[in-house]
């Protein structure tokens, strides 16, 4: 030993409180570096004539990480209360000459070791070093050394043996303890220890932070299926970043919690949304599945933000309907309740057929009435259209309807119909136990009202003047009379649908018309006689009613509006 160059070993314990261990020199910078080293109560020293005789002694002290695995090796250790330079640290102040080491200490913790006469060696804060895997060197057993194998290199001695070698677990295996000397070593040496700069912990939690607003402002506002590419190009992107960082400029960064708290973070939502969808999904299918065709609801499941509820003001067009005739129908059937619920389930479901089938939503039952309305909770442009072509075609399955039960000997159906195109509030009404999507406003009342009114003026079908204007392009129409409904003060023009467009008749109708709301109804009973064959006897029961309307004179007061007394 006295001839030079030999370093020995010294192991930390807690089996012992004697620090025995050989101590070496150093000098501190900034705090007291004692706080933030490893710290054991005693150490295994060399024996005394042994260590005055080498030429340095170092400390082996493994120290691995929460999975038991070797990653990082310190360079200073504390045993007792004071400090002690590594076996690797050792060989490099002796390789030096330099009688001690230096320590520096910032806010943190310890930031970095350094033997004067060597370049200085950046540590974490508890003046640990990163092992470089990629360091290699040799391995000669004992028994095979030769002087070549050895002269001018450094050589790390120790035991290999079976039951007196001591083995450690790292990322690449289980290793000897002088292997990871010799790869701390080599490491140091080259400049290639892996560096995890001090600030890498607050850059980490920023970066987690901020990918967590990310998934969260993506998640949430795209369509689920759109954030997978995000996923599977932003995480990726983010270990890739990791490695590439690492395998050009050493740097270590730790993604794994940014990956897999990301992970649960985007899966939480995607699955809170998807859960959330699906539990929206039934309940627009509750809500509207007996309101709306099934291709409406469809697109609502598929188009929640088409859907508005909770009350808003718009345009509707809004149709009652109701039975006539349905006295003779009830004694047709006496005490058979039975069978006048089967027959007026049958006569609910095709009129009702044709209100789905035009994309409108059937707001309720009210005995043998219907009510219906068009525009809402969809958007429809056409929504005056459709409701006069729903009308009809109501209509015309009533004709296939009353030929196939008077088979059975059923009194036919008849059917009065009232359109009325108003704005009003539409949405979620009722109370706390239960509320219908429904409509509610004047214009609602007035479509009521225009059913009521088909029986006495002889028509089957009766519109408001705003549908009236909105349809007039594609259905003939004619106007019947001015009139306030029972309960309003304000007169409307009502109108009715023709099959069929008859300018002369129509021209004829208007001086009818004219004629009547000036007073002159002995020229009005004139025309009204000769326009019951007209439009082929469609308005001919019409005309009888406003001929029996003007037997005699005027009222005193005459405007030219009749004011309706019953419903």
């Amino acid at each position: 030993m006295g001839s030079g160059g030999i370093i020995l070993a010294q192991v930390p314990t807690n089996q012992t409180q004697r620090p025995d261990a050989v101590r070496r020199g150093f000098s501190a910078i900034g705090a007291d570096p004692l706080p933030y080293t490893f710290s054991w109560p005693g150490a295994v020293a060399p024996l005394k004539q042994f260590a005055d005789n080498a030429a340095g002694v170092g400390t082996i002290a493994s120290t691995p990480e929460i999975d038991g695995v070797i990653r990082r090796m310190p360079m200073v250790v504390r045993i007792g209360d004071q400090l002690y330079p590594s076996l690797p640290l050792e060989i490099i102040r002796t390789l030096t000459d330099d009688p001690s080491f230096q320590i520096k200490t910032g806010e943190a913790g310890i930031e970095a070791v350094r033997i004067p006469q060597f370049k200085t060696i950046n540590t974490d804060a508890n003046a640990r070093i990163w092992l470089d895997p990629s360091s290699r060197f040799k391995h000669i057993d004992f028994l095979d050394v030769e002087q070549k194998d050895v002269e001018g290199k450094l050589v790390i001695l120790g035991v290999s043996a079976s039951g007196v070698s001591t083995v450690v677990a790292t990322p690449h295996g289980e290793q000897f303890v002088q292997d990871l000397q010799a790869q701390a070593l080599l490491s140091v040496f080259a400049g290639t220890t892996p560096e995890r700069i001090a600030i890498a912990p607050t850059v980490e939690l920023l970066a987690f932070a901020l990918l967590g607003l990310l998934i969260i402002l993506v998640v949430t506002k795209l369509p689920v299926l759109w954030t997978i590419p995000v996923y599977i190009i932003l995480f990726p992107a983010i270990a890739y970043t990791q490695s590439y960082l690492f395998a050009n400029y050493n740097q270590l960064w730790d993604s794994s919690y940014i990956l897999v708290a990301g992970s649960i973070i985007y899966f939480a939502i995607v699955a809170q949304r998807m859960i959330s969808e699906y539990m929206q999904k039934l309940q627009i299918k509750k809500q509207f599945g007996t309101y709306l065709s099934p291709a409406l609801v469809e697109k609502l499941q598929k188009n929640p933000e088409l859907l508005k509820l909770g009350g808003e003001t718009r345009e509707l067009s809004i149709m009652f309907t109701d039975v006539r005739g349905f006295t003779s129908i009830s004694e047709h059937y006496g005490a058979n309740v039975q069978g006048l619920t089967e027959i007026m389930n049958r006569y609910m479901t095709a009129m009702t057929a044709k209100i789905l089938e035009n994309n409108g939503t059937l707001d309720k039952y009210i005995g043998d009435a219907q009510m219906a309305f068009w525009n809402a909770p969809l958007d429809d442009a056409d929504h005056a259209k459709n409701a006069v072509r729903t009308g009809l075609a109501m209509l015309e399955d009533l004709e296939k309807f009353n030929e196939e039960i008077a088979k059975e000997g059923v009194p036919a159906f008849g059917m009065g119909l009232g359109i009325n195109t108003d704005t009003v509030v539409v949405g979620n009404m009722g109370s706390v136990q239960r509320f219908d999507y429904t409509c509610l406003g004047d214009g609602v009342n007035l479509a009521s009202r225009l059913e009521g009114q088909s029986k006495p003026y002889g028509v089957k079908i009766i519109i408001g003047p705003r549908t009236a204007e909105l349809v007039g392009d594609e259905f003939p129409i004619v106007e019947l009379d001015l009139i306030t409904v029972k309960g309003k003060t304000e007169p409307v023009k009502i109108y009715s649908i023709t099959s069929e467009k008859d300018e002369r008749a129509s021209k004829l109708h208007q001086e009818f018309l004219k004629a009547y709301r000036k007073g002159d109804w002995k020229f009005a009973r004139i025309l009204a006689d000769k326009q019951k064959k007209a439009w082929g006897g469609e308005l001919y029961k019409y005309y009888d009613a406003m001929l029996e309307r003007m037997e005699g004179e005027p009222p005193v007061n005459w405007d030219g509006v009749f004011r309706a007394t019953s419903k």
